[in-house]
Formats: C-alpha cells, sequence, structure tokens
C-alpha cells in the first residue's frame, strides 16, 4: 500500500475512534464493558487490512490516549464533586 492510502486509513481509523469517544461522552453512556469491545473491533478491523503493523499500531495508541483522557475527565468530574473515592 502506497503512502496516501496508509495516511488515509490512519485519518479514518482515527475520525472513527474519535466519534466513538464523542457518542460516549454525548450519552446516554454505555458501560465500558460494552464499549471498549466496539472500539475492539473497529481497530481489529484495521489489522485485516493491509495498510501495514505501523497504522494499526498507531491507531491502537490514539485509541488508548482517548480512553486515558477520558478517565482523566472523569476523576477531575468526580474530585469536584466533592467526592474522594473513586469508584
Amino acid at each position: 500500500m502506497n503512502e496516501n492510502g496508509r495516511t488515509l486509513l490512519l485519518r479514518l481509523g482515527e475520525a472513527q475512534i474519535d466519534a466513538m469517544f464523542a457518542r460516549q461522552d454525548k450519552g446516554p453512556a454505555i458501560d465500558d464493558s460494552e464499549f471498549l469491545p466496539l472500539v475492539e473491533v473497529a481497530l481489529t478491523a484495521f489489522e485485516k487490512t493491509d495498510c501495514g503493523n505501523a497504522v494499526v499500531e498507531e491507531l491502537w495508541r490514539y485509541a488508548y490516549a482517548n480512553a486515558e483522557g477520558a478517565l482523566e475527565d472523569f476523576h477531575f468530574e468526580w474530585q469536584n464533586l466533592g467526592l474522594t473515592d473513586l469508584p
């Protein structure tokens, strides 16, 4: 696959990840035990293309960063409510 194709697949994957997390933020949110497997399915679909390991690895890192950011936002909101014990 040429570089333009890899770039396109990377942008498509990032857009899908962004859309999934934005939908989750907008709500109503689904439980992580159901949401995270959906993210995994979207990412493993890219593994079945010939885009190469670099694109797949970058998409996994991008998804992980989104998940980590969502968790940090949750902790911040939790603390703003005056709660100290995180679930």
